[in-house]
């Protein structure tokens, strides 16, 4: 083996190493060191437009490589698009978090959720579910 693996890559570049990793920055804030430089050296390019029919061709598959239905994935995404404008909703106003936990408001909707989903789906629904909340980002 090579290299162990993962998101980075170093490589010497004449006497100097460099790191070339993800194409993307998470947490695109000022904050964030990598971003900053990354606007310093203009390497940042506007953020692509939303496609409006974007959840119609919303594609989920499983770890084993299994693609879940089309309805039964749209489904598991409008579940958790209703999810996640509830949580910033109760989020944005309840500011002291006497609610509890994102993860866990998100952990009972899901159950709740999942209750309500006929038995044949139920699984599916499930492995949607769990990877949109991988989605989220602070």
């Amino acid at each position: 083996m090579r290299r162990p693996g993962g998101r980075i890559h170093s490589c010497w570049f004449g006497d100097v190493v460099g790191e070339l990793g993800a194409q993307w920055i998470s947490g695109g804030t000022s904050a964030n060191p990598i971003f900053t430089l990354a606007a310093m050296e203009g390497l940042l390019k506007s953020p692509l437009p939303a496609r409006p029919d974007m959840d119609s061709q919303f594609l989920a598959l499983t770890s084993d490589g299994r693609a879940i239905d089309s309805n039964t994935a749209h489904t598991g995404y409008t579940l958790f698009s209703q999810m996640k404008n509830d949580a910033f909703s109760l989020f944005s106003i309840d500011t002291d978090k006497g609610h509890g936990t994102l993860k866990n408001f998100l952990g009972q909707r899901i159950k709740d959720a999942v209750a309500s989903v006929e038995d044949s789906k139920r699984y599916d629904i499930v492995r949607v579910l769990a990877g949109l909340t991988n989605t989220i980002k602070t």
